[in-house]
């Protein structure tokens, strides 16, 4: 089971709230930074870019561990023109991620999709969206789709990944 440090408790938030029933899709999306994490993250956010809310409602480090930044009901930074219809997941990496991440991801991707009641088609990289004019999430996404539709055959299958702090 996949380890979630949940660190909502510290995240900042400027942008609104909605249902969790008007999310739609769910982002795969890379760091495309070799490391980092929320704190190296918020500060590009914030300092640069002058957000008051993040990117990603989670974050997937390289050891696999998943930092929990916000809840389903936050509407994040994540693509422009879709953050309210979305759910942003980040794999920090940049076109290579490591077993675990991978691991992580499914956990993660598939606990997700039970509890918005998303299919695998749902599940997009942050170039398909319309608009999109970026190489991120650095996989590809047909690969990552085929494999959830594969995992979601399985019986023993439970994705049960719950925060911790």
């Amino acid at each position: 089971m996949v380890v979630v440090k949940d660190i909502r408790d510290k995240t900042p938030r400027s942008n609104k709230t909605r249902p969790v029933s008007t999310i739609k899709n769910i982002a795969r999306h890379h760091s495309a930074t070799t490391s980092g994490d929320w704190d190296s993250f918020w500060k590009y956010w914030h300092e640069t870019k002058g957000w008051g809310t993040g990117g990603y409602h989670e974050i997937i480090l390289r050891d696999g561990t998943v930092q929990l930044c916000y809840g389903p009901e936050e509407i994040t930074n994540g693509i422009a023109n879709h953050n309210s219809t979305t759910y942003h997941i980040t794999v920090v990496g940049n076109g290579s991620f490591t077993d675990a991440q991978e691991k992580a991801w499914e956990e993660r991707c598939l606990y997700n999709m039970k509890r918005f009641g998303l299919s695998a088609d749902k599940v997009k990289g942050h170039k398909e969206f319309t608009g999109a004019s970026t190489e991120c999430p650095g996989i590809d996404m047909g690969m990552v789709r085929n494999r959830l539709k594969y995992l979601l055959t399985k019986d023993d299958v439970k994705p049960v990944s719950k925060p911790t702090t």
